[in-house]
């Protein structure tokens, strides 16, 4: 009987080891290798959005309803371990922002995607994206962030909102393969070094309605041959066509605006403006820097 109990004992003990190998085993795999160097398709939520990436496709996808969260740098992105090798991004609908910096330093970002949910960019959101060579907005967006395409050194065609009315702060600062750009009629500002050291920038169409246009806009757009300064405009910033080497042509079509100081150094080129128009007296005909023909046209 005793030798009975033992081995009864014995295959409880032994079926109990294997059982517990078996749950340890599983366990260790589950958190440590969880798709064994599979696809990673594990849908993560973060504030009111879920992500996932798909690694066969390098797709950054981002999904929800409500404002994706902002965050203070990259490094605090849910999604940062796929900064240098996502190569898509996709903004699914219902997503109606994207948080600052979310994109941040994206080195492999050549496409993105974004829904017409999407009303606001953040500040800093594709900062160094130093891939990604074309995006268009949708219409839906009313703001972008300051800085948003900074050093976004490939970019070279932006398509703007039709209903968007101002161009904030350093937005496609250092983009320098930036050379056109279609900025719509809504447009009431382009903003402080918006379009500083394009100088790809061949030629760019200020609409009618645009009111300022803040310092160093155009700083340093070396390829810039030419550009018309609307009878709207009532302000240029210090040093908005700074370095503008190309820059030969600049005509005004209404009053005297507000003129900053050093708007023209380092150019050289003929300045027109309305022939008869009062506004234009002698203090205002300056040369501002560099090397000034003005004319009465």
């Amino acid at each position: 009987m005793k030798k009975i109990i033992k081995n009864a004992i014995s295959l409880v003990c032994a079926v109990c080891m294997v059982a517990s190998v078996a749950v340890l085993s599983g366990c260790g795999n589950s958190e440590s290798t969880p798709n064994q160097g599979k696809l990673s398709t594990e849908t993560n939520k973060a504030g009111n959005c879920s992500w996932s990436y798909a690694e066969d496709t390098k797709t950054l996808s981002i999904s929800g309803n409500g404002d994706m969260d902002d965050y203070a740098n990259g490094s605090e992105l849910p999604w940062h371990g796929y900064s240098d090798t996502a190569t898509f991004v996709v903004i699914e609908d219902g997503v109606t922002s994207i948080g600052k910096n979310a994109f941040f330093n994206f080195s492999k970002l050549e496409s993105i995607t974004i829904s017409d949910s999407v009303k606001t960019i953040g500040d800093s959101a594709f900062v160094k994206c130093e891939k990604l060579v074309e995006i268009s907005i949708p219409d839906s967006v009313e703001k972008i962030g300051d800085s948003a395409f900074m050093c976004c050194y490939a970019l070279s065609s932006v398509t703007l909102p039709k209903g968007f009315t101002e161009i904030g702060k350093s937005v496609f600062y250092s983009c320098s393969s930036l050379s056109t750009v279609d900025i719509p009629s809504t447009v009431t500002k382009i903003g402080k070094s918006a379009f500083y050291n394009c100088t790809s920038l061949t030629d760019i169409i200020i609409p009618s309605n645009v009111e300022k246009i803040e310092q160093w806009a155009f700083y340093n757009c070396s390829s810039l041959k030419s550009i018309e300064v609307p009878a709207s405009v009532t302000k240029l910033g210090k040093m908005v066509f700074e370095k503008c080497s190309a820059l030969t042509a600049v005509s005004f079509k209404g009053d005297a605006p507000s003129i900053g100081e050093g708007v023209f150094n380092e150019v050289k080129a003929d300045i027109s403006y309305p022939k008869g128009n009062t506004t234009w007296t002698n203090d205002i005909i300056q040369q501002y820097g560099g090397e000034i023909t003005w004319k009465e046209i």
